[in-house]
């Protein structure tokens, strides 16, 4: 069985090269915390963060782009948000928001490293199989 967040049964999964409707942008945009808010951190999170020499505190930057979200199938809602942007000159940070501004998980990218040619697009919604409205 797959982890909750990814159960085909509950949650609708949409990646911004696979398919990304235009009601996608605007409830993430409601979603999201203004830029400088301070993410709460998850157990999860602070389970990983020594291993993966994660900071203590990550704000919420006013630059980004949103890689992936996550919308419940029965209220149509945002549940949760995958976020890349700048941290140094040297990494990216990827994060993982939940509920209210929780971050659950995340992981450093290399700037140059955008992962388009080993996408997996299985589990996300194919612009052809879509009929959500947010």
């Amino acid at each position: 069985m797959p982890p909750d967040h990814v159960n085909p049964d509950r949650y609708l999964r949409y990646h911004q090269d696979v398919h990304w409707p235009l009601g996608i942008a605007q409830a993430v945009a409601e979603f999201l915390p203004p830029p400088g808010q301070p993410f709460t951190l998850s157990p999860h999170y602070r389970r990983i963060q020594a291993d993966r020499h994660l900071p203590d505190v990550v704000r919420m930057p006013s630059n980004y782009t949103v890689i992936e979200a996550t919308v419940t199938k029965d209220t149509r809602i945002i549940y949760r948000v995958l976020l890349r942007f700048v941290f140094n000159q040297r990494s990216d940070l990827a994060v993982v928001l939940e509920g209210d501004w929780e971050m659950v998980t995340a992981f450093w990218q290399s700037p140059n490293d955008w992962h388009q040619d080993t996408l997996d697009t299985e589990g996300y919604v194919k612009e052809e199989d879509d009929d959500i409205t947010l």
